[in-house]
């Protein structure tokens, strides 16, 4: 298919554009990988400054905001019980409208159907080629098939997650982020609203805020903490603890009901900034306005992109008296309603640097959700101290961007610990930091052997490849497997592996016959089991990263014949971890692997992890990288209450050296040699057991420590 403009995304941005775009006859194309229904079943914002009103109709979709619209002409705002009102028309001649981004959204996309214009949605596993050159393509899979949008642009509309964002090379642009120790627990409901505008208290109990949707259906959000979980606020205590938060007089007129929806936001600021080019002035992404004016080196992706193809700059300028109007006091309301340590308890501040979107965005989840488990179930005050998390993004593989947000917590946050680390590009380009700041830095994945090496001050809770990997290769030379053939993803814990299996398998008497290494990002894996299957081993060794390549490598595993050809799979448990195992499927039934944990494990201790984990985020089911997570908290814990709170980098580093307990996983201690975790090194075969595919451990090797050191 070939248009002028791809758009990646349908929310109101996507839509709207595509929009303005149609009525000014440039052809352009939606795509999205959520249903209409779920996009339109999404509750959001809904107060539109009169800018955006005017866009709207200008855009032609303007008739049922007029129509049920709620026009409000100011604010308030709540200090010390009592309201002050800030009089938007009085003081600016501007007013804002209340209409639900919902039916913003709504009124977009039956615009769009009644012009004939194109929409894809459901689409999968979307990808962007070219951005650097003067036709870049997106690529989609959809009901099975593959497809191609050739275009002239790309729009990125997806948002933070979006694919767009990971699309760009990380020179082409910077980004500004500060993640808040809070969030906000919003109630739907279908009662009057309290106010006729809408007021944003500030209390001793944190924020609140009374919005509305219509005249008989409201809105309303508390601040609550990210610990929090929607279960732990049914309805009563919403209604009860809104009440408490607001002036009397309002409270007293306050409409309870049943709620509709309910859900907690957690609450970051991001912005995003474009660089420039060498020699230009201009920035380096190229939107539509500024096509006629100079070509664009790079890229096509409009990550950024304008409402309109050309907008006169007064129309922004009208706008800024109400937010100077507004904005001072809206932020020292919000600045004070932040629930801040009490007097004489010192918070310590964890920075916890993960990939939070992009490919290994899974990583990200299940490591913080292991860390909040931790503090949901022990509480979040150590050693006198209470934890503050701050979440930071770093994409997964771009190291560049993991060092400039660990320098952003250590300067600007001022952490007193760093945490994480999905991947060892950013262990590695944030050891530096750690050193010179004087850091803990405790690494809760990236398993390259080397990471512990790079700063006296970090402290690993996961693994290593050599320590999962060593067990597999004697585990098949053990069992009648001669000729094995490796596959690695390229980059550090790649090459640990293939060293380790070779070392210990060749030195138990197997031979290696081939060996290749895959690229990290987007492997195509068809050459090269191609090459194990005209090499014909006994069996193929596999390493690459848990997640989407796994299921690839065992799809294209099971289509090219390699096990019915008598080729055996043995891996470590990346392959078959919990994250992507039930996506796998069948195809997983038999792979011999070795690794520290399984959901399965039987023990005390997992069990009642387990159960926690499936109260707090079913269905997710919970990883290595989940329990790395929730041990790494424990060790951080443990530490300070042997440090009695400091968090001295020397100070910490030592009380951690030595220390033992009963994780999830089974027991294990950090090596006070390597700063290294020794564990258990369990030998697993996938099965089904009940209804799900688990890692069933039938053999083991103890106090197993990193071999790749001395």
């Amino acid at each position: 298919m070939d248009t002028r403009v791809a758009i990646i995304g349908s929310g109101p941005s996507g839509l709207m554009l595509g929009q303005l775009l149609h009525r000014a006859g440039v052809e352009a194309v939606v795509i999205d990988n959520k249903s209409p229904e779920y996009i339109l079943g999404r509750i959001r914002a809904g107060v539109l400054e009169t800018v955006t009103v005017d866009l709207l109709d200008e855009a032609g979709v303007g008739d049922r905001l007029h129509a049920q619209g709620l026009v409000h002409k100011g604010i308030n705002v709540a200090f010390g019980g009592t309201r002050h009102r800030i009089d938007f028309e009085g003081l600016t001649g501007r007013h804002v409208v209340v209409y639900g981004q919902t039916e913003v959204t709504r009124d977009l996309m039956e615009a769009r159907i009644a012009c004939g214009a194109a929409s894809v949605y459901e689409v999968q596993d979307v990808r962007i080629e070219g951005c650097e050159t003067e036709r870049p393509l997106v690529r989609y899979r959809k009901g099975g098939s593959e497809h191609e949008l050739r275009c002239e642009f790309v729009a990125g509309c997806d948002g933070f997650h979006g694919v767009c964002r990971q699309s760009l090379p990380a020179q082409a642009y910077r980004t500004y982020e500060r993640v808040y120790p809070f969030g906000w627990i919003g109630l739907l409901s279908d009662t009057a609203p309290v106010s006729d505008e809408l007021i944003y208290a500030n209390h001793e109990r944190g924020f609140a805020l009374c919005s509305m949707r219509s005249p008989s259906r409201s809105r309303y959000y508390l601040q609550c903490t990210l610990a929090e979980r929607v279960e732990e606020w049914p309805d009563e205590r919403f209604w009860a603890e809104l009440k408490l938060r607001l002036d009397p007089e309002v409270a007293e007129r306050l409409v309870i009901g049943a709620s509709i929806e309910k859900s907690i936001a957690p609450l970051r600021s991001f912005v995003v900034e474009p660089n420039s080019e060498p020699g230009s002035s201009g920035p380096s992404s190229s939107t539509w306005s500024d096509r006629a004016r100079r070509r664009p080196r790079w890229p096509k992706a409009t990550w950024a992109c304008r409402s309109r193809i050309e907008r006169p700059h007064n129309r922004r300028r009208q706008t800024m008296s109400i937010r100077k109007a507004t904005g001072a006091a809206l932020c020292t309301l919000l600045g004070m309603s932040v629930a801040w340590p009490a007097a004489g308890e010192q918070t310590v501040k964890i920075g916890l640097i993960l990939p939070m979107s992009g490919p290994f965005a899974g990583y990200g989840r299940q490591i913080e959700n292991g860390v909040r488990l931790y503090l949901k179930q022990h509480g979040d005050t150590f050693a006198g101290r209470k934890v503050e998390l701050l979440v930071k993004d770093d994409t997964g593989v771009a190291p560049e961007i993991s060092k400039r947000v660990a320098q952003e917590l250590v300067v600007g946050d001022k952490v007193d610990i760093l945490a994480g680390f999905g991947l060892t590009p950013s262990a590695f380009a944030v050891a530096p930091i750690a050193t010179e700041a004087k850091k803990p830095m405790i690494v809760m994945n990236a398993a390259t052997s080397a990471v512990t090496t790079k700063s006296e001050y970090i402290v690993r809770t996961s693994m290593t490849l050599p320590q999962i990997t060593a067990p597999i290769a004697s585990w098949a030379a053990k069992n009648g497997i001669r000729k094995v053939f490796t596959v690695v993803a390229d980059y550090g814990p790649g090459h640990d592996a293939e060293a380790q299996f070779k070392k210990t398998f060749e030195g138990a008497g197997g031979v290696v016959v081939g060996e290749v290494r895959t690229p990290v990002k987007n492997p195509d894996f068809a050459p090269f089991l191609q090459k194990v299957k005209d090499t014909r081993p006994d069996a193929v060794f596999l390493f690459v990263p848990a997640g989407e390549q796994g299921v690839g490598f065992m799809k294209g595993f099971a289509e090219r014949g390699l096990a019915k050809a008598g080729i055996r799979l043995i891996a470590t448990g990346d392959l078959t971890a919990e994250l992507v195992l039930d996506a796998i499927g069948d195809p997983a039934l038999g792979v011999i692997n070795s690794f520290h944990y399984a959901e399965s494990h039987n023990s005390p201790e997992n069990k009642a992890f387990t159960e926690a984990w499936y109260q707090s985020y079913g269905p997710d089911r919970p990883d290595f990288m989940a329990v790395a997570g929730y041990d790494g908290m424990h060790l951080i814990a443990e530490t300070l209450k042997k440090t009695g709170g400091n968090t001295d980098a020397d100070k910490f580093v030592e009380a951690a050296k030595g220390m033992k307990w009963i994780s999830p996983r089974g027991p294990v201690s950090i090596d006070p040699a390597t700063r290294d975790i020794v564990q258990t090194i369990y030998i697993r075969k996938v099965e089904r057991v009940g209804n799900k595919l688990q890692n069933v451990e039938f053999d083991q090797v103890p106090d197993f420590r990193d071999p790749g050191k001395p």
